[in-house]
């Protein structure tokens, strides 16, 4: 007799072992379903949408194939997808722990982190629009602060790691003594902006993309899935 081996398309490797049943659950479930459909979506020669920043800061529409995104073949037998675990190619960057990140793809053979994502399964619609037609369903996006260190990180890569070329740009550093004085940062919230545009315009030939957002789309309210969920 055949075994059973559950699995998700494409996660060939992974630290999570899909015969466990809280693997299916939502805390897991969110973060490595995305991760398949993505290697599903190569499979069929499907590109994901790139949203990204034009030289004028707008967010513009492109697409991205799934190996350029992950840095690696998602179906190749050398990748490897570990969940909820650290970027250390960013630890150099932190004082402290370096929070984990929703998924890392890394080389099966070497355990080198290629790339890392946040991942957020968004909802649509969301509470207040579900009564409302469908072009004009909205969806809830939750920023936590581990994006925001992770954002940092990526700034900071995608700058070279150019310390004299950072504190040139971002002098406002150099004023602020207390970083966890709300009172202290408000003073100086427009001048952090306008330094945060700055550090944005040298790296716009440079992005690279840090969330992964797939739509789960249902019928208004209901838990049903919509035709084109």
């Amino acid at each position: 007799m055949t075994s059973n081996n559950p699995r998700l398309f494409g996660i060939k490797n992974s630290n999570r072992d899909f015969k466990n049943y809280d693997t299916w659950g939502k805390n897991q479930f969110n973060s490595s379903f995305p991760a398949s459909l993505a290697c599903f979506m190569f499979s069929r020669g499907i590109l994901p949408v790139y949203l990204k920043a034009n030289k004028d800061l707008k967010s513009t529409v492109d697409y991205i194939s799934v190996d350029k995104l992950f840095g690696v073949s998602p179906l190749s037998d050398n990748t490897f997808y570990a969940f909820e675990t650290q970027y250390l190619q960013y630890s150099k960057y932190i004082i402290g722990n370096l929070p984990r990140n929703d998924l890392v793809i890394q080389e099966m053979s070497t355990g080198k982190c290629i790339s890392s994502f946040e991942i957020k399964l968004t909802a649509l619609p969301d509470n207040a629009t579900c009564l409302m037609n469908e072009e004009e369903y909205g969806s809830e996006i939750v920023v936590r602060p581990d994006t925001i260190i992770y954002l940092a990180c990526s700034y900071i890569k995608s700058l070279n790691e150019n310390r004299d070329l950072i504190r040139q740009i971002f002098s406002i550093g150099d004023k602020i003594i207390d970083w966890e004085n709300a009172n202290e940062i408000i003073r100086y919230i427009k001048d952090i902006l306008d330094e945060i545009k700055q550090l944005s315009l040298k790296i716009i030939n440079n992005q690279t993309p840090i969330v992964i957002q797939p739509v789960w789309r249902t019928e208004g309210k209901s838990p049903k899935l919509s035709e084109n969920c």
